[in-house]
């Protein structure tokens, strides 16, 4: 209880009070997860949303962790069928572009749907409906124009080929004009939180905009992320060395996270909708990065996960040696978006999965090195003495973000759980999209010194941030 009653700075706190009633929010969960590690308590950071009071959290830590949701291999047998048309057939000819002509965008407002959004009045010239949750019309529409001039200036003021359409996919859509394709990109992307909340988001939404797709007869573009293969979350021991292509939807995969799992079954609901005679496609990208064409990156940019962990190691001044070669993937969310038109615009109904993410990823010790030429030092150490500096950096007032950074990478055993076996593959994307004259530029120096500078101008990785 002095655990609890310190990360929320209220005494006494009760068995049976709820840790988000008395203030508690997502940093605060994370402190409190770092905090009762040091005082030898392990559980995850979901389990302190999904069982809010001490009394519920001490009984989920005596039953012992166990899995959110069973699923059965042999409830996606049709799927896996589909799943088998993602491969090159040699020789076989790419669809010829087509016009999109109007389109719904959802999810206009986020960092990638804005970028569609830029990229398809750039390449087409149809209107984009967008979608935008607000209090009413007009409220809807300064949401948009706020995040088009933070990211585009006065590139579209007043625009007549954006359409601004007050609502929300977790309600019923109306929508009556004509309509050739959705590129559906709204999601909830908090990993942490309840689930009822995400469901709500990602599988209701999906759902309610299959129902729209399927009464109006447009194609569906439906945005994932290839994180639904669970390669970013520990395995059990058992688990086997897994290729996870535009092939694969269920392999077993850890699914507790609530981000995760919602995207899952937001993709099982597309596929079984494809299955059911609905003309749509997964688009599955990677770890947006900034912009290629000026290194602008998200405006709510502390919500980066990976950000968030490169920040750590700045601060920390060290990395361990183990992750001198791990690679990083990087993919500029304004070639993300080029990619995801480039494939609306050859829409193939024969296929059904895409990974559209960059394939040349970046080694950890290139952003090392990116950084040391601006003045930021990494020093190499071992496993052991990275695991002891930030253990020690939890102590610190001034530095306890960096524990609650690698908070999930470190075991109950202290050795760091950054060796999958889940293997990323897009080499059937990879080569279609070469055949429709999209290749990703490479992310070199150049760019990673830019990428390092840009957060040093903000005053990203000083400690204080």
């Amino acid at each position: 209880m002095q655990i609890l009653e310190t990360v929320l700075g209220i005494s006494p706190v009760g068995m049976d009070d709820d840790f988000f009633d008395l203030g508690g929010d997502s940093l605060k969960a994370i402190e409190f997860v770092a905090k009762a590690q040091h005082e030898g308590f392990h559980f995850p950071l979901q389990d302190v949303f999904d069982h809010a009071t001490a009394a519920l959290l001490l009984k989920r830590i005596a039953e012992g962790n166990h899995k959110t949701k069973e699923y059965k291999t042999e409830d996606f047998l049709a799927i896996n069928q589909l799943l088998m048309n993602n491969k090159i057939i040699n020789g076989a000819a790419v669809p010829v572009k087509q016009s999109l002509s109007d389109v719904l965008i959802t999810g206009a407002t986020g960092w990638l749907g804005v970028h569609v959004l830029d990229e398809f009045l750039s390449a087409e010239p149809g209107v984009a409906y967008c979608l935008v949750r607000g209090i009413n019309q007009e409220d809807s529409q300064h949401r948009l124009n706020k995040v088009l001039e933070y990211y585009f200036g006065n590139k579209y003021v007043n625009c007549t080929r954006i359409v601004v359409l007050s609502g929300d996919i977790t309600e019923n859509i109306v929508f009556d004009k004509p309509l050739n394709t959705i590129i559906h990109c709204a999601a909830n992307v908090k990993h942490y939180g309840s689930y009822q909340y995400s469901r709500a988001a990602n599988v209701g939404g999906t759902k309610n905009i299959i129902a729209l797709a399927s009464a109006r007869g447009a194609k569906l573009i439906h945005i994932s992320t290839a994180s639904v293969s669970g390669n970013s979350f520990e395995q059990s021991p058992g688990f086997s060395y897994t290729v996870f292509d535009e092939t694969k939807l269920y392999i077993g995969q850890p699914l507790e996270n609530v981000y995760i799992r919602s995207k899952f079954e937001s993709e099982a609901a597309v596929l079984q909708a494809k299955l059911d005679g609905l003309n749509a496609v997964i688009i599955r990208i990677g770890n947006l990065s900034n912009r290629h064409s000026d290194l602008t990156f998200q405006h709510n940019y502390r919500e980066n996960a990976t950000l968030t962990r490169l920040k750590a190691f700045v601060n920390l001044g060290l990395f361990p040696f183990q992750m001198a070669r791990f690679p990083i993937e990087f993919s500029p969310v304004d070639d993300t978006a080029r990619a995801i038109v480039k494939l609306a615009q050859h829409f193939d109904g024969g296929h059904s999965v895409y990974h559209a993410y960059n394939h040349k990823p970046i080694r950890f010790v290139d952003f090392v090195k990116a950084a040391r030429t601006q003045g930021i030092i990494m020093k190499t150490v071992t496993t052991k003495r990275f695991v002891q500096a930030v253990r020690e950096a939890g102590r610190s007032l001034g530095n306890a973000r960096v524990e609650e950074a690698f908070i999930h990478d470190i075991g109950t055993d202290g050795k760091l759980k950054y060796q999958s076996k889940i293997t990323l593959n897009n080499s059937f994307t990879t080569r279609y999209l070469s055949k429709l004259g999209f290749d990703w530029p490479d992310v070199d120096n150049q760019y990673l010194q830019k990428y390092v500078s840009y957060f040093q101008k903000i005053k990203y990785w000083s400690v204080e941030q």
